[in-house]
């Protein structure tokens, strides 16, 4: 996996399959490599199979409730498997993550900040807890603030050596300051942070916000160039 051997690892991961054991780790790193390779569907199918055992791990829950949202953009159906996996353990930091974001991605700020502030270790998943509080800031209005914390995000990952992840979030931050600044009837504004997110290359395919600013460019009839 960390050497980006996706079709490699997923044969090695096979062979944990045919042990039945550490059935939710196997199924994690399975979902990430079958993401990694664009085959999303069968992530989030391998992933329900998982779930619908009743003994899942409450880390599938986060992860299938969060592929649910970002790659098929089916927020209702995340947002009922994030609540399941919140009545298995209503203090893990990921979770309370995973279903504050999704709320984000309904419109839903005054229910995302609830589950926010029901994590206890802010030091646990702090990365991406930053980043999810600073859209919550967004969607509240506060765009400085919640900007700032997208930035503290980044440099926090790279700072942890994370560059990948680093580059991911300042596309994510370009990505929601983008849609915040179209909710607010600022087109202008939107269309400086579409170009400033594609002038963001790399980051980790796992997450795709390249090809989300790539298709709001799209909708809004960007010149190609920009795309």
């Amino acid at each position: 996996m960390s050497h980006e051997r996706f079709d490699e690892a997923l044969n090695k991961l096979s062979q944990v399959d045919k042990l039945n054991l550490a059935i939710s780790d196997s199924a994690l790193l399975k979902s990430a490599a079958l993401v990694n390779l664009e085959r999303h569907d069968e992530a989030i199918e391998m992933l329900q199979s998982v779930v619908n055992t009743g003994t899942a791990a409450v880390g599938v829950y986060a992860e299938l409730g969060w592929l649910l949202s970002d790659w098929q953009g089916n927020n209702d159906a995340a947002i009922a498997v994030l609540r399941d996996g919140y009545a298995k353990d209503p203090s893990n930091p990921i979770m309370l993550n995973n279903l504050a974001y999704v709320h984000l991605m309904r419109g839903e700020p005054a229910y995302a900040r609830a589950v926010l502030d029901q994590v206890k270790d802010v030091n646990r998943d702090s990365i991406l807890l930053t980043a999810t509080r600073g859209l919550l800031l967004l969607w509240e209005g506060n765009i400085e603030e919640g900007e700032g914390l997208y930035k503290r995000a980044e440099a926090m990952a790279f700072q942890s050596g994370q560059r990948d992840l680093a580059i991911s979030i300042r596309q994510k931050r370009h990505l929601e300051l983008s849609r915040a600044y179209l909710r607010s009837g600022r087109p202008a504004e939107a269309v400086d942070h579409i170009r400033l997110g594609l002038d963001a290359h790399g980051g980790y395919r796992y997450f795709g916000y390249r090809k989300q600013l790539a298709q709001l460019a799209k909708q809004l009839a960007l010149p190609s160039d920009t795309q």
